[in-house]
């Protein structure tokens, strides 16, 4: 339905087989779409601690990261893993449409990047990749879901132009998630 309007799944059937982002954007990395039968190769990248920053039960099997991967009980049903050129994959990022009126569409954001790989920039240049591609398709709301204690995600999405109104990420109690929104209209 809500595809269906933006042609959001003709227009990711076309990148099928290809890399999401255009090679004259990306200087390191491709975005390319998440399969189950990757699963194995992608499993060691997937700590605790990543699936607790996304609100994840931990992924201990190769079962468990193909439904991962599938999107299993997930708004973002959109996958794609993140490929360096040189290194391989180094993480994932996804997103969900939410929303009735084509103007007032968001595009639920959720990313990781394996352990080794943090501080490098590629979720910052694979958001900005992705956001940009979802712009073309007319998609100009951005909601990104991060824990309080999870500064390095915050620094990357305020890196991008998100903002936080949300007054529990003031909170040293507060353990939930807190809403970070960019409108690019």
């Amino acid at each position: 339905m809500l595809s269906k309007a933006l042609n959001i799944d003709e227009w990711l059937g076309h990148h099928m087989y290809t890399p999401l982002i255009d090679k004259k954007q990306a200087k390191e990395i491709d975005l390319i779409p998440a399969e189950p039968t990757m699963a194995k190769k992608v499993l060691p990248l997937m700590t605790d601690v990543i699936c607790q920053r996304l609100a994840i039960k931990p992924i201990e099997t190769v079962k468990d990261m193909a439904c991962f991967i599938q999107g299993t009980y997930s708004l973002q049903k959109w996958r794609f893993f993140i490929l360096n050129r040189s290194l391989g994959i180094v993480g994932g990022i996804s997103f969900g449409l939410v929303g009735e009126e084509k103007e007032s569409i968001t595009a639920l954001l959720s990313y990781w990047i394996g352990k080794e790989y943090q501080g490098q920039g590629f979720a910052t240049q694979a958001l900005s990749h992705l956001m940009a591609a979802l712009k073309k398709q007319q998609v100009n709301h951005f909601l990104a879901q991060v824990y309080p204690d999870n500064l390095a995600s915050q620094k990357v999405l305020m890196k991008l132009g998100f903002t936080c109104s949300d007054p529990n990420i003031q909170r040293e109690d507060y353990s939930g998630l807190v809403d970070f929104t960019l409108s690019m209209i």
